[in-house]
């Protein structure tokens, strides 16, 4: 239970900051679970992007399809967790990220781990803050420095909390 707690806490944290720091760009309508680790971060991204500026995410039931649809690119076990997260930053506050790259640091068998390499996220209107710049801050994605992802049934999955 203490676990779960604080995987939530840190949860909740890595989604304050994510409001401060994310990056992605355009959108998909697919889900390509076939591609390499680092194409898999980018469409969760650009998923990501997409969600946040639903103009229906107000709807009822909206919110709660993105918030499925999102955790979809997490293990199964970290599922719950970030549901909660996005729960908490999906239109809450215009957000806009835009103009990410992606690469990969390392594969070594079923086990990888990204960086996003460049990428901007404006918050709020245009023009009230400037926009921060992704390459520079660590990924609000998951803890422990850049994205990890878990390969499962050929399926890549960001690992939010890497279990050391």
């Amino acid at each position: 239970m203490l676990i779960n707690v604080r995987r939530l806490g840190r949860l909740v944290v890595a989604m304050a900051v994510m409001l401060s720091l994310v990056a992605a760009c355009g959108s998909e309508s697919a889900v390509d679970i076939a591609a390499r680790p680092e194409e898999r971060f980018k469409s969760f991204l650009n998923d990501y992007n997409t969600a946040l500026n639903d103009p229906k995410i107000a709807e009822p039931g909206k919110k709660a399809e993105w918030m499925d649809r999102l955790a979809q690119y997490y293990l199964p076990e970290d599922r719950e967790t970030v549901k909660v997260g996005f729960e908490g930053t999906l239109g809450v506050i215009p957000t806009k990220i835009e103009n990410v790259t992606t690469e990969k640091v390392s594969e070594v068998g079923d086990a990888a781990e990204v960086r996003i390499t460049g990428g901007q996220m404006i918050i709020g209107a245009a023009g009230e803050t400037p926009p921060l710049e992704f390459a520079e801050e660590a990924s609000p994605f998951t803890f422990n420095g850049n994205p990890k992802l878990k390969k499962i049934d050929g399926v890549w999955y960001i690992d939010f909390v890497p279990k050391q």
